[in-house]
């Protein structure tokens, strides 16, 4: 079995936990971190009244204390998964309970006791999916072979180091730094690229936001890149003070949490991306701006692709969820279709019409507007994507009745009635809508369904056989 690659360490330490935040009531905790099975937090104390079901107290969204009784460490998003464990007897006099707690993250070397409190200034990222887009060739090398040489020559090129700086949306200054780190072992010389990614905020943030925007910007690079990658811990500056040889320092909280799918890759060559910055034409000041401000059905859809594109087991119920993400993009992108809208454009047309049309045109509009539906129905949005894509010569066209038809049978409990045929079915329609999903997500990115074709036939095994055979022309009717 291929070992995973972990990009943070896991730890387990001694933990002092403030309960209610408070100094004055502390309980001991062994903290336990790893990518494969989160946060956990173990605790004991002697409560009072003899109370062996005591737990911490989570309402507040956060747990304090110091890690190794040294460090301030905050744990978010708690709940405490069981409670109990204490004894009574000859031997055990005295009342313990005991609880275990989970959560979503560790944020490292600050007590946030309030998680909406606006304290975070910077957010520092070295993302693995932002470094391999970034900088896909900072490091090559190449082997040389001649006749009159028994062995290749072998020639390692390191590209020059990076800075640039530009502001974002939202008042946010964006600074990237690109070098390379040597570290030299006995007969052996490691050569690193690094890619760091410092977005200062001009209003301090809160750490749901923080968070927020950690996710877009993985989310959206994984993707660019056809695959989902591991993460790094992520550095905060905050607005909190420590006092240090005798000056008031900025603290800088360190972030760590459990990623939301199983990722094996920490690099992605070149070769094997299908865009990075040397094959797309989209600016990356453009893309962090579209981080800032798409809408999240985008990156629920993107998210959900990179999940189901390669599972390691596929699930039926993989079609519903990817095609609910797929109407709520449709939507978030096209509008609803609902009565609403189509009286907001009926009350326009008829404005204009009134201005420069003939007023006798009123009546037709006006039953053409009442003929037309509601609502786009499920179907309808499917065949209006597939009417994009085909456009421009990509291939692969499935009844979109059929599929919303396997769909409402595997929402509808008859998934016990399927055959083994409609199983399969299911399969290559994942594989279809995914592809179709991503020329329209690359599409609204910005790249041109030239480059999508260019990348779709060079990921053969993955997309080829959707790409058009020749470079695709728009209908010369556009």
């Amino acid at each position: 079995m291929k070992k995973k690659h972990s990009m943070i360490e896991p730890f387990d330490e001694w933990f002092a936990l403030r309960n209610k935040h408070s100094d004055d009531d502390i309980w001991a905790a062994k903290l336990q971190f790893s990518e494969e099975n989160g946060v956990a937090l173990e605790t004991v104390s002697l409560p009072k009244k003899g109370d062996l079901f005591a737990a911490p107290d989570c309402s507040t969204g956060t747990l304090t204390g110091y890690l190794d009784y040294q460090r301030p460490t905050t744990i978010i998003e708690p709940l405490v998964q069981s409670r109990g464990g204490g004894s009574i007897g000859v031997d055990t006099p005295v009342h313990r309970a005991k609880a275990r707690i989970i959560a979503g993250a560790v944020l490292k070397n600050v007590h946030l006791e309030d998680s909406k409190e606006c304290c975070f200034e910077a957010l520092n990222i070295e993302s693995p999916a932002f470094s391999a887009w970034y900088s896909p060739n900072l490091v090559s090398s190449k082997f040389n072979f001649s006749e009159d040489q028994p062995f290749a020559k072998v020639e390692v090129a390191i590209g020059a180091p990076t800075h640039e700086k530009f502001q974002l949306d939202n008042g946010i200054t964006a600074k990237i730094n690109s070098f390379t780190e040597a570290e030299d072992l006995t007969q052996i010389t490691n050569i690193k690229q690094r890619v760091w990614l410092d977005l200062e905020f001009e209003h301090t943030h809160n750490l749901k936001m923080v968070q927020d925007l950690i996710w877009r910007i993985n989310t959206l690079f994984c993707f660019l890149l056809g695959h989902q990658m591991t993460q790094k811990p992520y550095r905060l500056k905050t607005n909190h003070k420590r006092r240090w040889n005798g000056e008031d320092k900025n603290v800088y909280a360190e972030l760590l949490f459990r990623p939301l799918f199983e990722t094996e890759r920490c690099h992605v060559n070149w070769h094997e991306a299908l865009f990075d910055k040397r094959t797309c034409q989209v600016s990356v000041q453009h893309l962090l701006n579209l981080a800032l401000k798409e809408d999240r059905s985008i990156f629920y859809l993107m998210n959900l692709i990179l999940l189901v594109e390669k599972p390691k087991r596929l699930s039926a119920n993989d079609l519903t969820e990817l095609l609910g993400c797929i109407e709520d993009f449709h939507i978030s992108s096209n509008g609803s279709g609902s009565s609403n809208e189509v009286a907001a454009a009926r009350r326009k047309a008829r404005r204009v019409l009134k201005e420069y049309g003939d007023e006798s045109d009123l009546d037709v509009f006006d039953g053409l507007a009442d003929a037309s539906p509601n609502r786009l129905r499920l179907s309808e949005r499917l065949d209006l994507l597939r009417e994009g894509w085909e456009k421009y010569g990509f291939r692969g066209k499935p009844n979109s009745k059929e599929i919303v038809a396997l769909r409402n049978d595997l929402s509808h409990g008859r998934g016990n009635t399927l055959e083994a045929d409609d199983y399969q079915r299911v399969f290559w329609y994942i594989h279809y809508l995914c592809a179709l999903s991503r020329f329209h997500i690359f599409q609204m990115i910005g790249i041109s369904p030239q480059e999508i074709a260019r990348a779709f036939r060079l990921r053969f095994n993955d997309f080829g056989r959707y790409a058009p055979d020749a470079e695709p022309k728009a209908n010369s009717s556009d």
